[in-house]
């Protein structure tokens, strides 16, 4: 057994080692921690130089200083009789507090499917005590019947209810259970746990589960641990075995949660998705990326699916120290600080003091706004003459007159005809694809409305100065809009007689013949009041005083113009808390103006208080900045023109000022310093104060970054050469993250319906809010990506098919052997969607498909399943006279066909009323019901056997004339058929 120290690379659950020598499929791997941690691998790929191994207990922790060792043997579970009632991990570990297993034998839960040749023919009728699947969907023995499920419906009652009743009718025969749960919750866990036991149900049972903070790759070994554990009991105890696997996936945000494009659109996901897609799951093409995160920094990829799905019973809400609040369902993950490193950890596993990573800045294509992109259809543009002439002789040659061209584009003849200086912006938008954008801006002489005054400008692009200037207005003005008196104000107030100069001053510049009225309020603050339309329709371009969010796509000196207009208006600098703060009372306008301090690299925290003024209190939102690196950021970017703010910034940094709250180094960080500092013996006291650094490798606090910054750089100059555990102290320092300290965490009720996803596969990430990046993966989909492997249907690799074949063909009979493995997967579907992936490509290797319906849940109908879309393909071998009854088939054909027809029935009663049915409709509308309401609900404990269920069945029929059971023959109809 030959060790290695080569990891060249480590991707989600997988690590990359490079080899000397053959390395078997499927081969048990050890890797040693630097720590001494021993971690439990399987290698998933070989090749001539290098191998893939997947990692059982996720990544973190691993670095290259790690030793893997191929054991040169395949995963193999403990296999004993002693099983029989034990409850054990995903992957085959005890976790019910019992003794180790003693192992009979170690079998490889590789296994394999059965050949073809082996096969013996399923026959023996399994029953549930479940109606509607002894009857009308049988379940034979060796078969594959999955159970299709959506979210929130009763699979898992189902599921328990199956596993208790389950029995081979009329033969004293050896019967186990052998149930398997994968993602589950710990309130799952223990619920599941509890039936069996309170049931008895677990003397007979294996229980195998995988809980949902377990490593997405153990998810996809439990159930093979499950099968071989089938199997043995199966071929080496000649028992009847039953296998039930049961799967919950729903991973979403709520409606609310926005979301962030490279072109700067910010979208709520509920209008992003509703936008493009009205069903629950869809394939979409959208020209703009997301933002997401590749690990180092912000980047754009495409966006591939959309989903909205019906809520869970509860959402987590989460909020932070920097002011932010994201709700998600309690599956979903969110990338947070550990002590292994960066980890994707679910909702429902986080605690109060985690910290979550978030973008430090969101990167963004800019954009340029001319003032042509600023004005609405009612103004005009006074050009040069010369260069109206020139459009029209352009649109003679290509139309041939104007008036051909006026029809094809659109725009008005005789307005434009007539004009000999003017162009209207209704009309420019239809000629767009005819001038030159450029050309027509430096041919404007004038901008002016119907009727209106005709206005010069000093600008043909919006700039720095009037984005200072709307920053001034949104903090410290307001806007005033009166048609019927064609008032179009903005008034901007203060009483600093430098500021209001400096307006003064810009907007002359910008508006060379607007004039500004100066006048005192009642307070004696000085007003100054432009009584301009032109400005007026810029502010209201930008909604500077609502929800500013377009300026969040402009060039970031833009941005920061209006940040610093905005804080020499409402903002103000605390030298003795060390902190700059911009004030607002609306709380929309804290987190627009949040998002924009992170467009230019800022962090900052949103705090609410209470403020006592003249009417009571009201609310007060502060965007309170910290930290060196922060405000020296904010002094080179933004700054202030405000005179005794400026002075008081200037003051502020001439201070020692403390480490940013949010620019913290991740955990690990200490960690890697310890391995580096042992590794060369440098001496803590040679890089700086001994006990900050002891409290840092201890690994439970979290230190500024530029205290590691500095330390590298002195061990740099000890060690005088390459490391790679320097460079990943490095990367891990320089990265574009900061650490959002968790304040609290609140299970609530939802407020909506539906809850929303999105399907990012290039990274399986994206960015929600101020910046805290989540995740989508679902396990096949996490490997794949890790693999770099070209994504198949909706990002699921495209082994997918195989990879589930090798776990549902592993049941059925083989010839000369008594036992036999029956298997019943439960599959959660997105969104309800039968065309997902995972229960489509499971359709074409199994044997059937029990559906649950959640029209039949949201009537209170427990199983809820629905016989029309449900189909077992082995019913007619486990039925008949020698198995269950001889009335068993036609009875069953029967009460679907009557079922059927009056479902569709009731279409026509909601169009044209009961009333216009014939008697016959009206009977199998009423037998519809009746089959839902008697023969399709049962109680959850209710165990009917198959005589019971057909007898029920015959009941409901009996409200049928004998002369339309076209489906049974004479001689049944005799002996069962009794009118009611």
């Amino acid at each position: 057994m030959k060790e290695y120290k080569t990891i060249t690379r480590i991707a989600g659950p997988l690590i990359f080692v490079a080899k000397t020598e053959p390395i078997g499929y499927a081969d048990i791997v050890k890797i040693a921690l630097p720590n001494g941690e021993i971690k439990n691998g399987q290698v998933l790929d070989t090749s001539d130089d290098i191998v893939v191994v997947q990692v059982f207990e996720g990544t973190a922790g691993i670095d290259v200083d790690s030793r893997v060792k191929f054991l040169g043997d395949t995963l193999k579970l403990s296999v004993s009789k002693d099983m029989l009632g034990r409850v054990l991990s995903g992957s085959g570990k005890p976790i019910d507090s019992g003794p180790e297993i003693i192992p009979e034998k170690r079998l490889d839960i590789m296994g394999a499917a059965i050949n073809p040749y082996a096969r013996a023919s399923p026959h023996d009728f399994i029953q549930t005590g479940i109606s509607t699947i002894d009857a009308m969907n049988t379940l034979v023995r060796g078969q594959k019947l999955p159970i299709f499920s959506g979210s929130g419906l009763p699979h898992n009652e189902i599921a328990l209810q199956i596993a208790r009743q389950a029995k081979v009718v009329g033969k004293q025969e050896n019967f186990v259970v052998v149930f398997a749960a994968m993602g589950i919750t710990n309130e799952e866990a223990q619920y599941f746990i509890n039936d069996f036991r309170q049931t008895g149900a677990l003397e007979r049972s294996v229980v195998f589960l995988n809980l949902a903070n377990d490593p997405a790759v153990e998810r996809l070994v439990t159930p093979k641990m499950a099968l071989t554990a089938a199997e043995y009991f199966a071929y080496e105890h000649d028992a009847h075995v039953l296998v039930i696997l049961t799967d919950m996936t729903n991973y979403c945000v709520a409606g609310d949660t926005e979301i962030f494009f490279d072109n700067g659109d910010i979208f709520n996901i509920k209008d992003f998705v509703g936008l493009l897609s009205d069903s629950t799951d869809k394939e979409i093409e959208y020209k703009n990326k997301i933002v997401t995160w590749d690990g180092a920094k912000g980047v754009s990829k495409r966006v591939s699916r959309v989903q909205k799905l019906p809520t869970t019973p509860y959402i987590i809400n989460i909020k932070t120290r920097s002011g932010n609040s994201i709700c998600v369902t309690p599956n979903h993950r969110i990338l947070t600080d550990s002590i292994y490193g960066p980890k994707m950890l679910m909702a429902e596993l986080l605690r109060k003091g985690d910290k979550i990573l978030s973008l430090s800045k969101i990167h963004i294509g800019h954009n340029t706004f001319s003032i042509l992109d600023m004005l609405e259809d009612n103004f005009i543009l006074i050009v040069k003459k010369d260069f109206l002439k020139d459009i029209n002789h352009k649109l003679k040659s290509k139309y041939k007159t104007i008036k051909k061209a006026s029809k094809e584009l659109g725009f008005d003849y005789s307005r434009f005809t007539n004009a000999k200086d003017m162009l209207s912006i209704c009309d420019y938008k239809k000629l767009k694809s005819e001038i030159n954008a450029e050309e027509l801006l430096g041919n404007i002489i004038y901008i002016s409305t119907i009727g209106g005054d005709r206005r010069k400008i000093g600008f043909k692009f919006i700039n720095e100065d009037l984005m200072y200037l709307l920053g001034l207005v949104s903090s410290d003005g307001s806007l005033i809009l009166n048609n019927k008196s064609g008032i179009n104000r903005v008034d901007f107030s203060n009483k600093n007689e430098d500021l209001l100069r400096n307006y003064k001053t810009k907007f002359g510049e910008l508006l060379p013949d607007s004039k500004l009225k100066e006048f005192k309020n009642q307070n004696g603050v000085t007003i100054l009041r432009a009584d301009n339309i032109l400005y007026y329709r810029i502010a209201k371009f930008f909604n500077i005083k609502k929800d500013f969010k377009i300026i969040f796509k402009l060039p970031e000196n833009h941005i920061a113009s209006f940040l610093k207009g905005y804080f020499d208006g409402d903002g103000y600098c605390n030298i003795g808390k060390r902190c700059i703060i911009y004030t607002t009372k609306e709380k929309l306008i804290a987190t627009r103006l949040q998002q924009l301090l992170k467009r230019i690299g800022i962090s900052s925290a949103i705090i609410h208080r209470k403020s006592k003024g003249t009417f009571g209190y009201s609310d007060v939102f502060d965007i309170k900045i910290t930290g060196k690196r922060d405000l020296e950021l904010f002094c080179k970017s933004i700054k202030s023109e405000h005179t005794r703010k400026l002075a008081s910034i200037e003051k502020l940094m001439s201070y020692s000022l403390d480490g940013c709250e949010f620019d913290l180094a991740p955990k690990i960080c200490g960690t890697l310093l310890r391995l580096l500092r042992k590794k060369y013996k440098i001496n803590q006291k040679h890089l700086g104060k001994s006990s900050t650094i002891s409290m840092v490798e201890s690994g439970f606090r979290n230190i500024d970054k530029a205290y590691f910054k500095e330390w590298t750089n002195k061990i740099k100059s000890i060690i005088q050469k390459e490391d790679p555990l320097l460079s990943e102290l490095e990367k891990l320092c320089s990265n574009e993250f900061i650490l959002d300290e968790i304040t609290d965490i609140r299970f609530e009720k939802p407020s909506e319906l539906f809850v929303y996803d999105l399907t990012v596969p290039e990274t399986g990430k994206f960015i929600v809010d101020k910046g805290v990046i989540i995740s989508n993966c679902e396990s096949l989909r996490e490997i794949g990506a890790a693999r770099e492997e070209i994504p198949g249907r909706r990002g699921y690799p495209g082994y997918m098919y195989t990879d589930l074949a090798t776990i549902y063909e592993r049941a059925g009979v083989i010839k000369g052997k008594k036992g036999s493995v029956t298997q019943i997967p439960i599959l959660t579907m997105v969104g309800d969607d039968i065309t997902h992936p995972i229960p489509d490509l499971t359709g074409y290797i199994t044997e059937g498909q029990i559906v649950l319906a959640r029209e039949l849940h949201r009537k209170g109908v427990y199983p809820s399943i629905d016989v029309l879309p449900s189909l077992s393909r082995l019913m007619n071998l486990g039925i008949g006279p020698t198995r269950t009854r001889d009335d068993h088939k036609q009875a069953s054909d029967q009460m679907y066909a009557a079922y059927a027809e009056g479902r569709d029935l009731r279409g026509l009663v909601a169009i044209v009323g009961e009333e216009a049915l014939s008697d016959r409709d009206k009977r199998l509308l009423k037998f519809a019901a009746e089959f839902e309401d008697k023969f399709v609900r049962q109680k959850r404990e209710e165990d009917r056997s198959i005589a019971e269920t057909l007898e029920l069945g015959w009941k409901l029929l009996g409200a049928l004339p004998e002369n339309e059971l076209t489906r049974i023959s004479p001689e049944l109809k005799k002996k069962y058929y009794k009118q009611q």
